[in-house]
């Protein structure tokens, strides 16, 4: 439940908007749908793919994520739980959208444009700008078309989320319960039990450290690591040898006027017969009928009105708003920019069914001076001409590289300085090594056996290096001798903290049993920290020791009730001396809010409930990395 919650606030959380207002954050389900080999393939979900590829992305994502929370820290990330934990999102998400398609939720074209023209990422001058689609287009690798689907996609399930997000509700008398309990307050004694002066009475035997050696022997392996030499290529490094002239300047305004002569919106009207329902005869019978209509004076409006399928449009009379080329369908598109103003098309068939279309309006951008974008202009220049002598210089040192042994040559044919990255696990580390594909790369065949000095790998946009595997240490199982040391401190560990915890529950026990903190403190050899009056919120150590506190019951009044909490360190003792009933001091706008966070709490749980169900139907499996069923 946890794990989903977890992805309720990144995911799901980002999807639960009204669709005007939904951020431009795409999750890529196409490619969960992706086809391909069956190596390629890390589960299944009914009879939708997850690839491995992505699946491999979104943990290097993950981790990367995490090395950052860690200072970079790899050794204190657990790769078969993010790996497990990453893929079990992605199948959350799959059941999800499975569902919502089943379900038939979906946005008509006219939404879809909207939604775009609202997105600041595809704004200039707070206006849309179709060279900003465009652009986006290009540098994802991706159509229209795809993109489209994957908007649908990703507004299903916003459809579906919102749903059952937002059915749930929270009674008032629920809320007074809960504000009482968020305004309790309790004396709290605490003493710590450490593990550590226990280590000493803890003996481990060679025959309790083979005894679990040989239960736990698959968890004594080494780790995979390579040793990489490598250069850096960055773009900002060539700076000094970009050159802007008038002449480039000019000429970048020649191409700036031109787009934005082709860069022209059209306001449009049309109406939709859609042929999934009726057949594609039936439809265009009606089509014609209404083509017909108008012919003979009807109104446009009132007929879009009153016949259109596409219900984002029809209630406004059929208006589409503004909007530039790439944004329709191909066959729309072509038959709306070759209309003149006032035109009425003739039916136009596209994938969603036949469209009749009335052009209202056309505008086309306004050209500023060359002196009012001269400093633009320098800029686009100057980016433009750094990015070709970035992409020439790569290509040279690719073809370079392809053809030697060792990359000292590179490094001095291009005054690059080698780089040593030290002992490297597979599972990566900080910086260009968190890279999936400088990772792949490193351990790949090539790299391992042949030692080839690699192609180059872009890590960034603006960063490309090339790297040579110097030194390689395969996975191994460790010996016993290897194992040793490690199985000693941990068996050493569990029996201290074992030592401590019997000692911290006869400490509880005395307590429950009548004994005043004096008395167990002097009994014990102990010391408790007295906190008085904390509220559930802040005042105490740790969140367990909070849970701990007050989840116990009221004491009485002639003695204290305790329990016990394990801490990294060891044991720690939790006593409650005294409860104070909560007040709540809050307005009726305060308890308004809180009954509104109640139901959306409840929501999202019943939408993780929701979705764990979804799961429990679906045919789900996990293949491992040897193609291999799992589950």
């Amino acid at each position: 439940m946890e794990g989903f919650r977890t992805l309720v606030r990144g995911w799901l959380g980002k999807v639960l908007m009204a669709i005007v207002a939904l951020p431009f954050v795409l999750f890529g389900v196409e490619s969960y749908f992706n086809g391909g080999a069956a190596s390629d393939v890390a589960a299944t979900v009914d009879d939708s793919k997850i690839s491995r590829p992505e699946l491999e992305q979104r943990v290097v994502e993950q981790r990367n994520k995490l090395l950052q929370r860690v200072g970079g820290n790899s050794e204190l990330i657990d790769e078969k739980v993010l790996h497990d934990q990453v893929l079990e999102g992605l199948i959350a998400q799959n059941v999800a959208l499975i569902k919502a398609r089943k379900l038939g939720f979906t946005i008509s074209d006219s939404q879809m444009v909207e939604m775009l023209h609202k997105e600041p990422s595809f704004q200039k001058d707070g206006k849309f700008s179709d060279q900003l689609f465009q652009d986006y287009l290009k540098n994802t690798k991706q159509d229209r078309n795809r993109l489209f689907a994957t908007l649908r996609d990703q507004t299903a399930v916003t459809v579906l989320a919102q749903g059952i997000n937002g059915s749930s509700i929270a009674g008032g008398g629920e809320v007074d319960r809960i504000m009482a309990l968020q305004a309790e307050k309790r004396d709290v004694a605490l003493a710590s039990v450490l593990a550590s002066p226990y280590l000493a009475e803890v003996t481990v035997s060679d025959a309790d450290i083979n005894k679990y050696f040989l239960a736990h022997k698959a968890d004594f392996n080494s780790t995979e690591l390579a040793n990489l030499d490598y250069i850096a290529l960055d773009s900002s490094s060539l700076n000094s040898q970009v050159k802007v002239t008038d002449a480039d300047l000019q000429a970048q305004y020649q191409t700036m006027v031109a787009a934005a002569a082709g860069n022209e919106e059209r306001h449009a009207q049309h109406i939709l017969v859609a042929t999934d329902k009726i057949g594609d005869a039936a439809a265009k019978k009606k089509v014609d009928a209404i083509e017909a209509q108008l012919k003979a004076g009807a109104d446009f409006g009132g007929l879009a009105k009153a016949n259109s399928d596409d219900p984002g449009s029809a209630a406004n009379n059929g208006d589409l708003g503004l909007a530039g080329r790439g944004v329709y369908a191909p066959e729309f598109e072509k038959a709306l920019f070759a209309m003149q103003p006032n035109q009425v098309s003739e039916p136009v068939k596209t994938q969603f069914g036949y469209h009749i279309i009335k052009l209202l309006d056309i505008k086309k951008s306004d050209v500023p001076s060359f002196e009012s974008v001269r400093l633009q202009l320098g800029t686009d220049v100057t980016k433009s001409k750094l990015d070709a002598a970035y992409s020439d210089l790569v290509g040279q040192i690719n073809e370079q590289a392809a053809g030697i042994d060792s990359l000292v040559e590179l490094a001095k044919t291009h005054n690059l300085a080698i780089s040593h990255s030290g002992l490297l696990p597979r599972t990566g580390g900080a910086g260009d090594f968190a890279n999936k594909d400088v990772l792949a790369t490193a351990f790949s065949d090539e790299s391992v056996k042949d030692r080839k000095v690699s192609g180059g790998i872009a890590v960034s946009p603006t960063r490309t290096i090339w790297l040579q595997t110097t030194q390689y240490q395969a996975v191994k199982p460790l010996t016993l001798a290897e194992a040793t040391p490690r199985i000693r401190a941990t068996l050493q560990l569990q029996g201290a903290v074992a030592l401590a915890k019997a000692k911290a529950q006869q400490i509880a026990a005395a307590l429950n049993s009548g004994k005043t903190l004096a008395e167990t403190e002097q009994a014990f050899a102990t010391t408790f920290q007295i906190a008085k009056e904390v509220g559930r919120q802040g005042g105490l150590p740790t969140a367990a020791i909070s849970q701990a506190a007050f989840g116990l019951t009221a004491p009485t009044a002639d003695h204290l009730i305790a329990t016990t909490v394990d801490a990294p360190s060891g044991v720690t003792v939790v006593a409650v001396s005294r409860v104070i009933s909560g007040v709540s001091e809050v307005t009726p706008e305060q308890k308004t809010q809180l009954q509104t966070q109640l139901a959306t709490m409840r929501g999202s749980q019943e939408l993780d409930d929701y979705v764990q169900y979804l799961k429990d139907h679906a045919k789900i499996v996990k293949v491992n990395a040897q193609n291999k069923a799992e589950s």
